[in-house]
């Protein structure tokens, strides 16, 4: 006799399920995790190997057994490498034990961006800065003058503390930015102009920094920002040769062909003092 009761099919023993029909969402998830796992990995390691150069430098600029010519070579690369930020060439800087060409051509490098962060501590400073070599100081007054030639606000105390310098070329440095700065009045800013002018007639020896310095001025817009840093960079190096203090740091170097060249008479192993 038939039975009423209905037919269940027993599950097939030797039917396997996929590997996605046994964990659902979750197999899915994995995937994605282990694509993201991977991604990082694969970030760190680009990291790791486009920063190489920049740690290599920097382990070889803080070698006290290596020779200054080593050092400051390797302070020159770092100047010239995109990696190395703005924070890490003021820490730099400020590092007294360091040869002073190794420092001077690491400020060089210095920017608005090192303002930008804390513009009013920055220039504050500056200003305020004791036992400062005059070299130091006037590299730290450059990237003043290119942030206030962006527009960024600088405290009026400290421009005018560094205008009433008695070093002479610091104080045009800070006129011209003066000139420049964005919360100066207009007969501020026309006195600044005025005080270049003057310096540029009685002191024959600056006219070709004033120049400089009054190109930078003219060129006071995003639009102009190359040419700007060009006269500032025309400015800068003109300090190397002319400025008591960066011409003392700069004995026995030349800048050749974008590389540091030492004179031959300067080509002997010897250690940097503290």
């Amino acid at each position: 006799m038939p039975s009423d009761l209905p037919i269940i099919s027993a599950p097939d023993p030797f039917e396997r399920r996929t590997t996605a029909q046994k964990y659902g969402a979750a197999y899915y998830l994995g995937i994605v995790g282990l694509i993201v796992v991977v991604a990082l990995v694969t970030w760190f390691a680009t990291k790791v190997w486009t920063l190489w150069p920049v740690w290599r430098d920097v382990y070889v600029l803080h070698d006290e057994k290596r020779t200054d010519a080593d050092r400051i070579r390797a302070a020159w690369r770092l100047a010239h490498n995109e990696d190395f930020t703005p924070l890490q060439a003021w820490q730099v800087v400020l590092r007294k034990s360091l040869p002073p060409l190794a420092r001077y051509v690491i400020a060089e490098s210095l920017d608005a961006r090192i303002v930008r962060q804390d513009p009013r501590a920055f220039a504050l400073a500056v200003a305020y800065s004791k036992d400062w070599p005059d070299w130091l100081l006037l590299l730290a007054v450059r990237p003043l003058l290119d942030s206030a030639a962006e527009g960024v606000p600088l405290p009026a105390e400290a421009i005018h503390q560094l205008q009433n310098h008695p070093d002479s070329v610091i104080a045009a440095w800070a006129t011209a930015t003066e000139a420049l700065r964005k919360d100066a009045t207009p007969g501020e800013k026309a006195a600044a102009m005025a005080r270049l002018e003057k310096t540029s007639r009685s002191d024959p020896p600056l006219r070709p920094l004033i120049i400089a310095l009054k190109d930078a001025i003219g060129l006071a817009d995003d639009h102009s920002r190359p040419e700007r840093l060009d006269a500032i960079d025309g400015a800068t190096i003109w300090l190397r040769s002319h400025e008591p203090s960066a011409r003392d740091v700069w004995r026995g170097w030349t800048e050749e062909d974008d590389r540091l060249v030492e004179d031959a008479a300067s080509e002997l192993p010897h250690k940097s003092t503290p």
